[in-house]
């Protein structure tokens, strides 16, 4: 008689080879689950507006290393609502492209003007911008920066979406408003009324409504707004964290001129 093959008469060693085989392609398949995963987390933080500036130089510098942004500095003449720049914003926003150069692995920033990208209805007060694509830092402060004083004045849900922004004081003198912590930051004058501190913010917004990132580096004066590229353009060497941070630029000799940077207040 002939009997015919059963599973149980398979030799165990075969039976083992074949477990391992198993475990090993299951491990494989988690290993490529979780590293997807993971990159698709990455992107979310991009596409969905998490990114802190714990992160900088991204999102201007993409995933993959290239640079993703446009670089505006004000005009010179006084435009739409806005002033004339003052050349330390131009400084500045050299400092930073140069920063972004360095950190990048290929591409070429864009740079223009603020009146090139957004225009003014003086009927109606509104500005308008036109670019609604590139991820933007906008240098210096809502005073001669149109870009920026569009974002200083965006209200989402019935109040400021931005979380740190420039206001007037009854006086109309010029401050930097924290609403988590109701902190005002002015110039600050000694008795010879020579200017001892300048402040300036760092601040990264979303924008839901274009799907982009606008960094806004801004400053009460051109030397307050050159101390917040001075920051960025060295950003590792300042821990920076949250959606804003407020810096403070003075005089810490008592002679008279600007000297110290630090960073004062985190949002």
């Amino acid at each position: 008689f002939m009997v015919a093959p059963s599973p149980l008469l398979i030799p165990l060693s075969r039976c083992l080879q074949t477990d391992r085989r198993l475990r090993r392609k299951a491990t494989a398949v988690a290993l490529v689950a979780v590293m997807l995963l993971a990159a698709l987390s990455c992107q979310t933080v991009l596409v969905e507006g998490q990114a802190s500036l714990g992160e900088y130089p991204h999102p201007f510098i993409s995933l993959s290393g290239l640079l993703n942004c446009s670089i505006v500095v004000a005009c010179s003449d006084g435009h739409g609502p806005c002033g004339g720049a003052h050349t330390m914003d131009v400084m500045g926003a050299v400092l930073v492209a140069g920063k972004l150069g360095i950190c990048a692995d290929g591409g070429t920033p864009l740079s223009t003007m603020d009146d090139y990208i957004a225009c003014y209805n003086p009927t109606t007060g509104t500005i308008t911008l036109l670019d609604t694509t590139h991820n933007l830092i906008t240098v210096g402060g809502p005073g001669v920066n149109m870009v920026t004083k569009y974002y200083n004045e965006l209200i989402d849900g019935g109040d400021h979406a931005l979380p740190v922004y420039f206001l007037k004081d009854a006086m109309g003198v010029d401050y930097i408003y924290v609403s988590s912590s109701r902190n005002a930051y002015y110039i600050e004058y000694d008795a010879q009324n020579r200017k001892v501190a300048d402040y300036a913010i760092i601040e990264l917004y979303y924008d839901p409504a274009m799907g982009r990132y606008v960094l806004i580096v801004a400053g009460l004066g051109g030397e307050g707004t050159w101390a917040a590229t001075k920051v960025l353009s060295t950003y590792e060497e300042w821990n920076l964290n949250g959606q804003a941070v407020v810096v403070k630029y003075f005089d810490s000799e008592g002679d008279g001129y600007l000297d110290t940077i630090e960073i004062v207040e985190s949002v």
